[in-house]
């Protein structure tokens, strides 16, 4: 009997200091999202390698073989709200318990400014893109931070947002940034960043066409992916509280555009 109680209290107290453990990394990440500057970048750590939604297996969730950020987007019709449609992006964007391994977030809302004194011109788009600060401005923006708490992603921290434009503004975007990033293969200064290396990345097949690229330099590298859906653009950025090398939880990439596309379809 004496043996039965010790293991019960052993069990519940390893129960606790997990929950504890969880809870803080959980507070850590949201802080950094909350204070991580005018760009919005995340502040957590992906580790291993993309898993699929819910156990379902997407082919959405391939990344197209050889292609990269420069490439051509592939030609398809758009399948979300048309130009002047209104989303209401607070009922699309991701919510507690749409991902089993991540808990969502809110992010208030975060002022943004455009870039300062970037170097050469021809990336200006990309330091905008990290900051959210487009051009057309969005006529709404909602913010959510992904936070991985268990499974192949724990201690990714991905923030997604979600911008309201018209299809030719968010189609204007995703053209501008894609020169960009061909643009600034030997990255940038300015920005109050010093010098920051911009990569181009594999597109993700999601959503009416995407862009992916990498930074790294002064700060937390981090990985970036732009969708557009319709009239809006998806932004995520995920980034390690580590400082590794980050991968994009494509799991959170995918539900976002699916859920998007499924209210507006």
């Amino acid at each position: 009997m004496t043996k039965r109680r010790r293991a019960r209290g052993t069990g519940r107290a390893g129960a606790q200091k997990l929950r504890a453990a969880v809870l803080a990394a959980v507070l850590a990440v949201t802080v950094s999202a909350c204070g991580g500057g005018a760009d919005g970048e995340g502040r957590a750590a992906p580790a291993g390698t993309d898993s699929p939604i819910a156990g379902s297996a997407s082919p959405a969730a391939t990344p197209a073989p050889g292609a990269d950020a420069s490439a051509a987007p592939t030609a398809r019709p758009s399948r979300g709200p048309a130009a002047g449609a209104a989303v209401d992006l607070e009922a699309v964007a991701l919510k507690p318990g749409d991902l089993a391994e991540f808990r969502m977030v809110d992010v208030p809302p975060i002022r943004t400014e455009p870039a300062r004194d970037v170097s050469p011109a021809a990336c200006r788009t990309v330091a905008e893109v990290r900051r959210e600060a487009y051009d057309p401005a969005p006529s709404a923006l909602v913010r959510r931070y992904a936070v991985a708490t268990r499974g192949e992603h724990l201690g990714t921290g991905t923030q997604v947002s979600l911008a309201a434009s018209t299809e030719d503004g968010a189609r204007a975007v995703l053209a501008a940034l894609r020169d960009a990033v061909r643009a600034c293969a030997g990255g940038y200064t300015g920005d109050g960043r010093g010098t920051t290396a911009v990569t181009s990345g594999t597109p993700l097949d999601v959503g009416d066409e995407s862009v992916s690229f990498h930074t790294s330099g002064r700060g937390t590298p981090t990985a970036y992916v732009l969708v557009r859906q319709g009239s809006v653009l998806l932004r995520f950025a995920a980034s390690s509280a580590t400082g590794g090398e980050p991968r994009m939880p494509v799991p959170v990439v995918v539900q976002q555009v699916m859920k998007l596309r499924a209210a507006t379809d």
